[in-house]
């Protein structure tokens, strides 16, 4: 087989392994973005197959290439004698415009595409989803259907019905073919509640500086709030502190370790808001009462 006609092959068999993607929902083995249902969808996944996916595949080829022969042609025993000059300039001119050009490209693009999603045409209808724990409720305000109630099938109901579990519903929402439908999502909730607090600290972003803070009496170490690690819980009882701003050992300020802290801080918090009450740890997963 010639070089032509393999990657004509491999061109035919991509193509048929998209046509057989399923429409909304995961494909076992597949490969790039589920195929779209709608004009906006094709121009992304045209955008990011014509245009991004080639330019990093470039990028990534060209920094690989000079790597490797960086590598080869300037190592210790290839290049005993190391130049001595340390600037080029033609080469950083090239290296400042061309992804400079590069990015100019990409811009057209992606400013056409973001261009197309502004421009939103008139709905024929509009549908409202409010999300609950585990299901959805849908309305139709433009007909005057009141809600309704979309559970998903359990896992013998969608075997039956040969449908994808976890993805199926027993009353799906229903919109009409070929028509622009405006989808309204909301909470459940929707319920203003009261909760009686000694002060109200308002942060308008992120900032390790402490401020006022400071003066709270609170044990502090280099300008940082000293917690214990097991319940976050600073020298001063019913004051926590997690992220940045606090201190331990072993302290790493990852994102992630921001979450932990702030759950073990949640746990040791409900004692002073909700003294009464004892807390149960339930998982969404096999609670029944989550699942309700």
């Amino acid at each position: 087989m010639t070089g032509a006609s393999a990657l004509a092959a491999s061109v035919v068999f991509a193509g048929h392994a998209l046509a057989e993607d399923l429409l909304g929902q995961p494909t076992p083995g597949a490969i790039d973005l589920q195929p779209a249902a709608s004009e906006l969808k094709h121009h992304a996944i045209w955008f990011h197959n014509v245009i991004l996916l080639p330019i990093i595949t470039a990028i990534t080829l060209l920094v690989l290439g000079l790597l490797i022969w960086i590598i080869v042609r300037y190592n210790k025993k290839a290049n005993p004698v190391p130049a001595k000059f340390s600037h080029n300039t033609t080469v950083e001119i090239i290296w400042t415009l061309v992804p400079v050009l590069i990015l100019m490209v990409i811009a057209i693009f992606s400013f056409r595409l973001l261009f197309h999603y502004n421009d939103m045409p008139k709905p024929y209808m509009t549908v409202k989803a409010t999300g609950y724990q585990w299901y959805w409720g849908y309305e139709y305000p433009d007909q005057k259907i009141s809600e309704i109630v979309s559970l998903p099938l359990t896992k013998e109901q969608a075997d039956a019905k040969k449908v994808p579990y976890l993805l199926a519903a027993d009353n799906a929402m229903v919109v009409p073919v070929g028509k622009v439908v405006r989808v309204q999502v909301t909470g459940a909730d929707g319920v203003a509640r009261r909760l009686e607090l000694d002060h109200l600290l308002v942060f308008f972003g992120l900032h390790p500086k402490l401020g006022p803070i400071a003066e709270w009496g609170l044990n502090l170490h280099k300008n940082q709030i000293h917690v214990d690690t097991e319940k976050f819980e600073t020298s001063v009882p019913g004051i926590f502190a997690v992220g940045d701003v606090n201190t331990y050992p072993g302290k790493k300020k990852l994102i992630l370790s921001g979450f932990h802290e702030a759950a073990l801080a949640a746990f040791g918090a409900a004692p002073y808001v909700f003294p009464d009450k004892r807390v149960h740890l339930q998982y969404t997963t096999t609670s029944p009462k989550l699942h309700k």
